[in-house]
């Protein structure tokens, strides 16, 4: 695994806690933020979902983008992690390594993957949008934000910072007594 993680203090803006990007003690650069934003923005218009995250597997928000009305995005972030976790041990169990979850909504349907070990990208879509086109478009995302990590990491050796390179996409700490809501309510459905 390319990434670690190390204890921070939580970052807050407003009530919903922020990722916070560290190397060493250090946050990244503003520049890496912005091209992490930019192509999650990118991906946005080019699948036409209606909200587009990325969280780490804690559920805090790295880059987010769309319509985040209506629902709560610390929900379902942690919802959505938590559920992605899930499945990974039933994978594990079943020995077969699972990539992504769909769920199909009435009104709204949810896209899940996992892009490199440590980041999840919830793609929230409606009936506007194919299933089968949007398993196409998520997985092209993955590998260019996958790329996009790896480049961080390339970037940040070659500045001099070694092989004891330690991110953080996020923080250590959850609050679960917030959830009181399942995710039916965010789908829709």
């Amino acid at each position: 695994m390319w990434l670690a993680t190390v204890p921070v203090k939580p970052a807050r803006c407003c009530d919903r806690p922020k990722a916070v990007l560290l190397v060493r003690g250090a946050t990244l650069n503003k520049e890496t933020r912005e091209r992490i934003t930019a192509k999650v923005d990118e991906f946005l218009v080019s699948s036409n979902a209606r909200a587009v995250l990325l969280v780490d597997r804690t559920g805090q928000p790295v880059a987010e983008a769309g319509e985040m009305r209506g629902f709560s995005v610390a929900k379902l972030a942690a919802l959505a992690v938590a559920d992605f976790a899930a499945s990974e041990q039933i994978s594990t169990l079943l020995s077969n390594p699972f990539s992504s979850i769909f769920h199909q909504g009435l009104g709204r349907s949810l896209y899940l993957a996992g892009v490199e070990d440590e980041l999840v990208l919830i793609v929230l879509f409606d009936q506007r949008v194919n299933a089968g086109m949007m398993r196409i478009k998520v997985k092209a995302a993955v590998e260019e934000l996958a790329a996009l990590c790896k480049a961080v990491i390339v970037e940040l050796e070659a500045k001099g910072e070694g092989d004891d390179i330690e991110i953080n996409w996020g923080m250590d700490e959850l609050d679960f007594d917030w959830m009181a809501k399942d995710l039916s309510d965010i789908l829709g459905s």
